[in-house]
């Protein structure tokens, strides 16, 4: 029979199953009954405690409890909002529809803090209304993370993390969230970061760099303004800077008026 392929979503299965039957959930006891679900705990969450807490259930308390004895977290306002605000920062969504599909002991503990689940959210400083309308956002896992890191450096697209925090904030939350870091999540895709580093210009020269704006000019969808540009091809504008010493200077080389690329 072939090994079980655990995910983040059957661990935390797993030891709510084992939470149900009233069973130990300390890490010691379950190296010995459960070792494939303590293995994948641990490769998925970086710790057991993490995984439990994952779960929904308070490691602290867990690990000195006796036997068979059942265990319930504590939700208290704090945790409430921490664990709100950790979910807005990772793009979750936050309408009630989802929360109580998902995350229903949030939902119940934040109906019994704070009267309702909007209200909770409110509590956390975020904009309930803004979240309800909001569109569905892509639910991430670490496989799913890793993709899109290689997907990006595929098109050698910019991946250092001064510019990530600056123009992807939420995939850079996402990944730090996972990973404890962006540079971690970087070597989690298998790719050396020193190679991020310079990725961004050792594809670059002159004439590649007056190709790309022959490109982008000819698309004729927007203006070739610096910042519009910047925001969808952060790496032909960087490279501009490099080897041209900025964007004005690179268009101008390229003998299309800069005023005609603005319009």
């Amino acid at each position: 029979m072939p090994a079980k392929k655990w995910t983040e979503s059957l661990v935390i299965e797993a030891i709510q199953k084992l939470h149900s039957e009233k069973m130990l959930l300390n890490s010691r006891d379950i190296r010995k009954t459960h070792g494939g679900l303590y293995a994948a705990a641990i490769r998925l969450f970086h710790s057991w405690s993490e995984a439990v807490t994952a779960a929904g259930l308070a490691y602290g308390e867990i690990k000195v409890l006796p036997k068979h004895r059942l265990v319930k977290r504590v939700w208290t306002k704090r945790n409430i909002i921490r664990t709100i605000r950790r979910m807005h920062r990772a793009g979750e969504r936050l309408n009630s529809r989802y929360i109580y599909q998902k995350h229903t002991m949030l939902m119940g503990a934040a109906q019994r803090r704070f009267g309702s689940w909007p209200q909770a959210v409110e509590a956390a400083g975020i904009s309930y209304k803004s979240e309800r309308r909001r569109p569905q956002t892509k639910v991430w896992s670490r496989e799913k993370i890793i993709a899109e890191i290689r997907r990006r450096f595929k098109k050698r697209q910019r991946l250092n993390v001064g510019y990530i925090k600056a123009n992807d904030p939420g995939f850079c939350a996402v990944v730090e969230r996972y990973f404890k870091g962006w540079k971690q999540g970087i070597r989690a895709a298998g790719i050396p970061y020193c190679q991020v580093q310079l990725c961004r210009n050792r594809y670059w020269n002159r004439s590649r760099i007056m190709t790309a704006i022959y490109a982008l000019h000819r698309q004729g969808n927007f203006p070739l303004k610096r910042n519009k540009i910047n925001k969808i091809r952060g790496d032909v504008v960087e490279a501009c800077r490099k080897h041209f010493g900025g964007w004005t200077r690179a268009v101008n080389a390229t003998e299309v008026a800069y005023a005609t690329v603005l319009r």
